[in-house]
């Protein structure tokens, strides 16, 4: 090596080593959170619930689907199944979305 730092292992440090920044708190003992940083996870926050949002009107189209009057159609069975499997994932991604902002 010619005796520089590797940029990426820098790079690297920064974002899961180093860079360890002192916590600020106020005199009433709460930490002080910058306001980009509250607004970017609210951001965030708001982009999984709109995922979620339109996993669920997947789950709420396939379901419909699978809604016939009369005899039931060969592979309803299946549709209901995959319109479960939707729901379940747009659940997922509200409850993985309440976690992450509520840190």
């Amino acid at each position: 090596t010619d005796g520089k730092p590797n940029p990426l292992s820098r790079t690297l440090f920064a974002i899961f080593g180093g860079n360890k920044q002192p916590i600020k708190i106020d005199e009433t003992g709460a930490k002080k959170v910058d306001p980009k940083l509250f607004f970017a996870l609210e951001r965030t926050f708001l982009a999984w619930m709109l995922a979620a949002i339109w996993v669920s009107g997947i789950s709420i189209g396939i379901g419909s689907r699978s809604k016939h009057e009369g005899a039931p159609a060969p592979g309803d069975g299946m549709e209901a199944l995959c319109s479960l499997l939707f729901l379940g994932i747009a659940i997922a991604f509200i409850l993985y979305a309440l976690v992450m902002y509520a840190k």
